[in-house]
């Protein structure tokens, strides 16, 4: 059986703006807000909480939807805890629309193509798609779910 980070390997194309960034092997849990790179994320000396209930990271991303004949983005109120992702219609809600659970993540990675970077989040059963015209956002996103994701699950 393949790891999370072959799947999310073998699942992607050989697109040369493609950035993959594997789930660690051993954690690294590191300041979210540290300059985004294309590599490996380096060690940092403040630890991300492990506590599921605290904030790791919150803001607005353009989330895809796939409509019928043409593909819409729609702002999404984003918040990653340890271990889960989860988005919100509204920065108000009080309920999420969606949550990720990262115990499912095959992988994470960013396509650059066409001005824009998408945040592409790939699980057992559906690929999320989160596009931004950012740079900056697109890799501190990356960064920070790469290092919320507990260690040892399948």
């Amino acid at each position: 059986m393949q790891d999370r980070n072959q799947e999310a390997e073998n699942s992607e194309n050989s697109n040369p703006n493609t950035v993959v960034m594997p789930l660690p092997e051993k954690s690294r849990f590191g300041d979210a807000t540290n300059a985004p790179h294309s590599g490996p994320a380096e060690p940092a000396s403040k630890k991300l909480p492990t506590d599921p209930n605290q904030v790791i990271l919150e803001g607005f991303l353009m989330k895809e939807t796939k409509g019928s004949f043409l593909k819409t983005f729609q702002k999404r109120w984003c918040v990653l805890k340890y271990g889960l992702l989860e988005y919100f219609h509204k920065k108000t809600d009080k309920f999420a629309a969606a949550s990720i659970p990262l115990s499912s993540l095959l992988g994470v990675h960013v396509d650059s193509t066409k001005n824009t970077h998408s945040l592409i989040v790939t699980c057992r059963d559906r690929v999320y798609k989160f596009v931004q015209p950012d740079k900056v956002t697109t890799f501190k996103w990356l960064q920070a779910i790469t290092e919320a994701t507990p260690q040892g699950l399948q």
